[in-house]
């Protein structure tokens, strides 16, 4: 029986549920899967996928915290942007819909919905907003060492002296202070103000008319990472004024570019951006709210759910941390029996 790891005090583990899942199960590699006549190929199941997510993501997890360390953020909506930019993700639903694919990740999703609760994993979100903005929040708000682990690029924007991000299989900080970490370098640090410029079309916006990548090198290479990041104090404080300086003093063509589309650039930074604040500032007259869930941890119930998708083997991953019923007998509920008992421990 593999023993609990040694608790980290005051320090976290966030997970990004939707972008993590996803990436497991459009991973593949199941070869008694289904067979996708609009994907012309097999996919996984979602039993098969649920194996591998507690493999690659809570198998490692809980090898260094304990399940009361773990946070799951979920994506509830994407209001805020889509209201400022609608076609914010809509590439995304154009593409073909594949029915089975789409009823094995939902019944995966379900599934470590239901082992999160079972094993005693706290899960949050907020009505409307992305698990981006609920991790931003979270990272800004806990105190300690948080660790986010997630395949999406813009949380590498979280990196400071107590946040490091596992982004896939490398993991960042600010410096090397952790054991098998990367320093977050100077282009990964400018990773949001980048978007609002060149744009990501992932998720369907555009940045700056006529900015691209020859642009973005330019600016760069006359101004450095340094100058780019004082640019981004300027868009968030919506001062104009130090981008047209620098502008006259350099004449640069990349420059002037931001500068002539000044409103679409914070628009784009907008989109761009994470948004903490969205947890807590009121939208109009709603006041948003935090929805969490945690259970206590359940032995029985978490050996049904693994036995239910025929993964007893990976009981073991979370037995650890799993309560276990003792019968007593008279002597055990004598007054005088536990007194001693609290009296030696």
């Amino acid at each position: 029986m593999r023993k609990q790891p040694l608790y980290k005090p005051e320090s976290w583990l966030i997970l990004d549920h939707k972008a993590c899942y996803k990436h497991i199960y459009h991973a593949g590699g199941d070869q008694e899967g289904i067979f996708s006549v609009v994907r012309d190929k097999v996919v996984p199941t979602a039993e098969f996928a649920f194996a591998k997510f507690i493999e690659r993501y809570l198998e490692p997890a809980l090898a260094e915290y304990a399940p009361r360390q773990i946070i799951v953020a979920h994506d509830m909506g994407i209001k805020y942007r889509q209201n400022l930019l609608p076609e914010y993700k809509q590439k995304r639903g154009e593409r073909e819909r594949c029915e089975i694919e789409d009823e094995q990740m939902e019944r995966m999703h379900k599934l470590l919905v239901e082992l999160y609760k079972r094993t005693g994993i706290m899960q949050v979100g907020v009505d409307g907003v992305e698990a981006d903005d609920v991790i931003a929040y979270l990272c800004g708000n806990l105190k300690g060492i948080k660790q986010v682990r997630t395949v999406d690029a813009d949380l590498l924007a979280l990196v400071n002296e107590d946040t490091l991000v596992n982004l896939k299989e490398d993991c960042y900080t600010d410096d090397d202070w952790y054991k098998d970490t990367f320093p977050l370098n100077s282009a990964e640090n400018c990773i949001s103000i980048s978007k609002a410029m060149l744009g990501d079309t992932s998720d369907g916006y555009k940045g700056v008319p006529g900015f691209g990548p020859a642009k973005w090198d330019e600016l760069v290479e006359a101004v450095g990472y340094d100058g780019v990041k004082e640019i981004e104090a300027a868009v968030e404080a919506r001062d104009l004024e130090p981008v047209k300086n620098a502008v006259e003093l350099t004449g640069l063509k990349s420059l002037q570019l931001l500068v002539n589309n000044w409103d679409e650039f914070r628009r784009q930074w907008q989109v761009a951006k994470l948004h903490p604040e969205l947890c807590w500032k009121p939208a109009g007259k709603k006041l948003p709210k935090m929805l969490w869930t945690r259970r206590v941890a359940d032995r029985v119930k978490v050996q049904e759910l693994l036995a239910s998708v025929n993964c007893q083997d990976l009981f073991s991953v979370f037995e650890p941390f799993l309560p276990v019923a003792y019968l007593l007998t008279q002597k055990e509920y004598d007054p005088g029996f536990i007194a001693a008992i609290r009296t030696k421990f």
